[in-house]
């Protein structure tokens, strides 16, 4: 951690040196922010998805037929987060970044109106890979 204007902050998780545009797959997680449940609950070990939950999924749903150089192979949503293997299947497309930069703006909003909080409310700065 370092200090920056008077606040710790924690480094980048990023790989140095890695291009994440490149080909390959990743695994990620994103979480809510504040670990709100926004997706749904856990009943008896399953996820029961919520309004919120489905309208996150089908968006999630749609990256490849928005960026032609990704492959979603598996994900999974949980209440306060989810879970994703991405397949960038050739370079000179958007980066892992960009893609899901993309889906967390794209979705906010939607997600947002359904969960009753507001779209900066949403998603956790960043993510993990």
């Amino acid at each position: 951690m370092t200090l920056f204007k008077n606040k710790y902050r924690v480094e980048t998780t990023r790989l140095q040196g890695w291009d994440y545009s490149g080909r390959g797959y990743y695994y990620i997680t994103i979480c809510t922010k504040d670990k709100k449940k926004l997706f749904g609950c856990l009943e008896n070990n399953r996820v029961i998805l919520s309004g919120a939950g489905f309208k996150a999924l089908e968006l999630w749903q749609r990256i490849p037929d928005e960026f032609l150089n990704i492959e979603i192979k598996e994900y999974v949503f949980m209440p306060e987060h989810m879970h994703a293997l991405i397949k960038i299947k050739e370079e000179g497309g958007k980066s892992l970044s960009e893609v899901v930069g993309a889906y967390k703006s794209r979705s906010a909003k939607a997600i947002g109106l359904l969960a009753g909080v507001k779209w900066n409310e949403v998603w956790q700065k960043g993510f993990y890979d």
